[in-house]
């Protein structure tokens, strides 16, 4: 059985405040404690490829050299992007992903899930449910404070 002594390694992280050369900084720091315990040797080194974020990692394990490429692929730019169409379009982006999620049986299959990820789902699905309720809610008391007022000011 071949050994895999070259690996090409994607990272996507979560929506977090975390600068991605964080994730070098930490890998850095428990690659090497991690080198220390298993009796390997580790080196990183800065990414050769295309892309922003990213490093090389060297090591000798088992006597055998093997290299990583890691490569963190941040999204938070594709987030900002389908936000800044406007709040219109957020809902109606959140009723195509329902449809498709009701319709293909997904939404069913997802509710199987551990309580987790389930959660990190239908989270933001709540959230905009809750903004819409709130701005419906406000925008109605507005609209009776508006009566209101109109109502004190009318002159007989």
């Amino acid at each position: 059985m071949a050994q895999v002594r070259r690996r090409q390694v994607f990272y996507i992280p979560g929506y977090d405040p975390i600068h991605p050369r964080r994730y070098r900084e930490l890998y850095r720091k428990e690659g090497a404690a991690q080198a220390a315990i298993s009796g390997y040797q580790i080196a990183l080194s800065p990414k050769t490829g295309g892309g922003p974020y990213g490093w090389h990692v060297s090591a000798r394990i088992e006597d055998a050299p093997v290299a990583a490429e890691f490569e963190v692929l941040v999204w938070s730019d594709l987030v900002r992007d389908s936000m800044s169409n406007g709040i219109p379009a957020t809902y109606l982006q959140l009723l195509r992903t329902a449809w498709a999620y009701i319709g293909s049986g997904a939404l069913w299959r997802l509710m199987r899930l551990r309580k987790g990820p389930v959660i990190a789902a239908l989270y933001p699905v709540a959230m905009l449910l809750f903004q819409l309720a709130v701005a419906a809610a406000l925008a109605g008391l507005a609209a009776k404070a508006v009566a209101l007022l109109a109502a004190a000011l009318a002159v007989p």
